[in-house]
């Protein structure tokens, strides 16, 4: 199972790297999760395409990539591994099944940012049934996200993570990153990668927060 202490030292370690290598202040912090608490809480007016005056949360900029870090990963994580725990209770024979049966796992991250919903995967699978082979691709529109995603598999590699590092080595996982915006035409590399995953995640595959015409989102 996911533990919270593990996941609450993988992200703030790369946090405090991230503070450190683009040089941020914590009002640079401040200001990000102001953004992201104005995108993620928008007043119900911006709900019609009347209303579209709020400011996208750029997580290309490192500010906001930190803020997210900090105010919401951690728990995006925590609740991919919370219901895929249930899953898995409910139901161990279906993915036992399908790792016996392919050997390996091929995971899609449809809006995976960070890649929270493969770490929340990866604790508890591997915690499950032990090792195997992964591959994951993440899709998101907002490239830089990649950046982050390396520094968080870096330090499960070198930190003391456990076996939730152990499975995240060259040995068992490979990935990749694909920028795309899912609300338009999907390319044909982002096709190929949702059609041969076995295990799609789908957590924030939209978000108002990463979209201003909210309406048009939702349609």
């Amino acid at each position: 199972m996911c533990d919270p202490v593990i996941i609450s030292k993988l992200y703030a370690s790369v946090l405090h790297e991230d503070i450190l290598k683009y040089h941020l202040t914590t009002s640079d912090i401040r200001t990000g999760i102001q953004n992201m608490k104005q995108a993620y809480l928008p007043n119900t007016m911006s709900l019609t395409s009347d209303h579209l005056k709020l400011n996208v949360a750029n997580y290309d900029d490192p500010a906001h990539r930190c803020a997210y870090l900090h105010k919401y990963a951690p728990f995006h994580t925590g609740m991919v591994a919370e219901m895929l725990h249930r899953a898995v209770l409910d139901n161990p024979k279906v993915f036992r099944d399908l790792l016996l049966s392919s050997g390996s796992l091929s995971i899609c991250s449809l809006g995976g940012g960070p890649g929270s919903d493969v770490i929340g995967v990866m604790s508890v699978l591997n915690s499950s049934f032990g090792f195997f082979q992964v591959s994951a691709t993440i899709v998101d529109c907002m490239p830089n996200w990649r950046q982050t995603f390396a520094s968080l598999i870096q330090e499960l590699r070198y930190g003391a993570y456990g076996t939730l590092g152990q499975c995240v080595t060259d040995q068992y996982f490979s990935w990749n990153y694909l920028g795309c915006n899912l609300l338009g035409t999907m390319s044909e590399e982002v096709n190929k990668a949702i059609s041969s995953a076995n295990l799609l995640t789908m957590i924030k595959f939209v978000s108002a927060s990463a979209c201003k015409d909210t309406p048009a989102m939702i349609k």
